[in-house]
Formats: structure tokens, sequence, C-alpha cells
């Protein structure tokens, strides 16, 4: 045998050499709910299907789901989910940022509003959170929040049942994506920003013409390609008098102009002894050549009358994230 042959051979078995990117298990880390931990009454299903693993988990809403500036610590919460990396004795390798994704099973009378919120578990520090529509979508991998974890501490999420009354929340799964560039990686990964926060922001601006800025972001493209750009945030309107419309219109744009191609409007009647919760979503895609500086802006209007002056936006993410035109 010749030697480069053994010299191959020899690489291959002793896992070629200083590739070790490859061996790498924390780019991606998946907790089901068989190793989460539970506090209070929790069920265990396995219909409908569409759950992650074997079955999925749900709980009764505690039916206190007011807005509170507490997220790191809710009073309302009766019962919980903790998903933590410990848990499958896979926490990240290196410092940097992690792209979470949650899942849930749908149902008609599932929570609109499961709030997920993202620790540091072993100095239990509050990095985000995201609420989301467990009616729809059930079975997918869905977008939270991207935040800093620290190298060897544990990535939690914690899912509490503070939804409205007569819903149920389901934990089923969680997942951190490594989106930071690890110096052994073999390949790139395409870039991301983003601006976030949970307090709240008054819309105040009943024109378009003078929008509210609510949020701005701003990436460098590192090659020719596309810009994906989303903002989430939840709503809290209300008006001053009975049975007025309260409508918020939001627009996301490349400037701090009013967009009306790139708008969502949210509205309805309503009467002046509750707040209404809405959730918001908006998202466009924008070309991008190597170089380019793209500055996104999350906007905001309110209806043209005083009764529908109470109106906010809080727990707002702005995230940009850049994809190659080939791959």
């Amino acid at each position: 045998m010749g030697r480069k042959m053994m010299i191959l051979l020899l690489s291959l078995v002793f896992g070629l050499g200083g590739f070790s990117a490859w061996a790498d298990n924390d780019a991606i880390i998946d907790i089901d709910n068989h190793v989460a931990s539970f506090s209070g009454t929790w069920g265990t299903e396995s219909s409908p299907i569409l759950f992650y693993g074997d079955d999925f988990r749900w709980a009764a809403c505690s039916g206190h789901d007011v807005w509170t500036s507490l997220w790191s610590d809710p009073t309302n919460i009766t019962r919980e989910a903790t998903f933590s990396s410990n848990q499958v004795d896979t926490n990240p390798d290196i410092s940097g940022y992690y792209a979470v994704y949650v899942r849930w099973v749908a149902h008609s009378n599932r929570t609109d509003s499961a709030i997920y919120r993202i620790f540091d578990g072993t100095t239990q520090t509050y990095l985000g959170s995201c609420t989301k529509d467990q009616r729809s979508r059930g079975g997918e991998w869905v977008y939270c929040d991207t935040v800093n974890l620290t190298k060897d501490h544990h990535a939690v999420v914690k899912l509490g049942n503070n939804c409205e009354a007569g819903k149920y929340v389901v934990a089923d799964a969680v997942r951190f994506v490594r989106v930071s560039k690890d110096e052994d990686d073999i390949v790139d990964e395409p870039g991301i920003e983003w601006s976030r926060s949970d307090s709240e922001t008054i819309i105040a601006s009943d024109s378009v013409a003078t929008p509210t800025q609510v949020r701005s972001a701003t990436i460098t493209c590192p090659g020719n390609g596309y810009v994906f750009a989303q903002a989430t945030g939840r709503t809290k309107m209300w008006p001053t008098a009975a049975n007025n419309i309260v409508r918020l219109a939001f627009s996301l744009n490349t400037s701090t102009s009013w967009d009306s191609s790139y708008y969502t409007d949210l509205g309805q009647y309503m009467d002046n002894t509750h707040y209404d919760y809405k959730n918001m979503v908006i998202s466009r895609v924008v070309l991008c050549n190597k170089g380019d500086s793209l500055t996104f802006y999350l906007l905001g209007i309110r209806a043209t009358a005083t009764t529908h002056a109470n109106s906010t936006i809080f727990q707002t993410h702005l995230h940009l994230m850049y994809f190659p035109s080939h791959y």
C-alpha cells in the first residue's frame, strides 16, 4: 500500500484531522416535552398528530392574559413548562447568537397568546420572548426570537399558562439553531441583524405623513442576494368611548416614509370597558447587492379620531436575514 493511501486511511479513521465542525452537536439543539420539566397539572396527548416525538403536553389557561412588564417572572402563571438544553446534555459550546423556534399542535381551542420566555439558564438572565397563536401552524417549527447565549450555559425556554380563560396552551418542543459563525465551521452562515424591545411604544400619529417609528435595524449584505425582513409585535387597543372602531396600521419600509405596498391593518368595533390585544406580523423580501447597507423601519399609525387615541404596541421584534442568490 502506498504512503499516500496509508495517510488517507489514517485520516479517515481519526476524523479527518482538524475538521472538528463535522462533530458539532450544538448547532441545532432540540428539546422535546419528554425531557422538559413541568409545574402544575399538564395533560399528555398523542392526538391530533403533527406533534414532535411521541406526544405533546397541554394545560388549561389561567384566565390572566393581561399584559405585564414582568416578562422574566410573570405573577399570573399557575402551570409552567421549562425546556432546557441541559435536559439533553447539549449546552452551547461557544458564546454567540442562536435563533429560537417553538412547536405546538394546533386546534381551535388553543390560546392565541402563548408567551414563550427565553433565558440564560445558568444565571437566569432574561434574554427575550415571543407570543404565538396556537390555533394554527401546528406541526411547524415557528420562529420565536434570536438571543445571545453564553458558552456552557443552559439555554432555557419557559412557557406558562398565562393566557385567556377557556383556552388551552400546548407545550411540544423547542429548538435552538446557531447563527453565529464558529471558527471551525466550514460553511459561513447568512447575515442576521435585529432590533427588539418588550416595553410599550405609544402609537401617537394618525397620519401616514408622519408615522410613529417603532423599531429599526440595519444589515450589510455579504454578497449578492436577498434580505428577508419580518416584524412582529403585540398590540393593545382601547377606545375612550363606547362602540368605536379602534384601528392600528403598521408598515415595514426601507425608509422612514409610509409604504402602502407593505402594511397590515388591525381594527374592530369595541367598547371602552376593556382592552383588546392583537398579534401583528408583517414581512417582505428585498433584493440586495454585495456591500449594500439596508435599514428597515417598522412604522405605525392609528385612526384619525381622539376616541381612538389609546393604542400601543409592545414585545416588538424586527429581524433581518440575508440569503444568497444561489446555494
